[in-house]
């Protein structure tokens, strides 16, 4: 009897030291953006619609239909939506859309380096290259 005891005991133990302590509540969005906020003081509600987050560092409102995601994380995320005077890139139906202007040279590369074209996109995560500077994104 000591002997299960004595195993239940250390297989709890085991089981409870195990738990991770998460520093940041982390929110992907259908198009693949990411913004992590810190817990502590966050406060969430569900107005209608739409999803309120709040922290000491920042307020967000997501529209939930919109929300892919939500995930504890240890680490932040900096994989956030470009400002509206700056580059945007998704990608919708299988195609690249971007607010770059005409004529931008763009390329596209799967997660394992091969380049691929702006059109027929699968399912995945992709790397666009575009002056001079580096895009991640995410197609459903």
């Amino acid at each position: 009897m000591k002997n299960v005891l004595l195993t239940l005991l250390c297989a709890f133990g085991i089981f409870t030291a195990s738990a991770q302590n998460f520093d940041y509540l982390t929110f992907r969005t259908n198009a693949g953006m990411e913004y992590s906020l810190p817990v502590d003081g966050l406060k969430i509600v569900i107005n209608g619609d739409k999803l309120q987050v709040s922290s000491t560092a920042q307020d967000l409102t997501f529209a939930i239909d919109e929300l892919g995601c939500f995930f504890f994380a240890t680490e932040p995320t900096a994989i956030q939506s470009a400002t509206a005077d700056d580059v945007q890139v998704s990608i919708v139906n299988g195609k690249l859309q971007t607010n770059a202007p005409a004529g931008t040279p763009i390329r596209v590369f799967t997660l394992d380096g091969r380049e691929v074209p702006t059109t027929g996109l699968g399912a995945g995560i992709y790397v666009i290259k575009m002056n001079n500077r580096t895009f991640k994104t995410l197609a459903r």
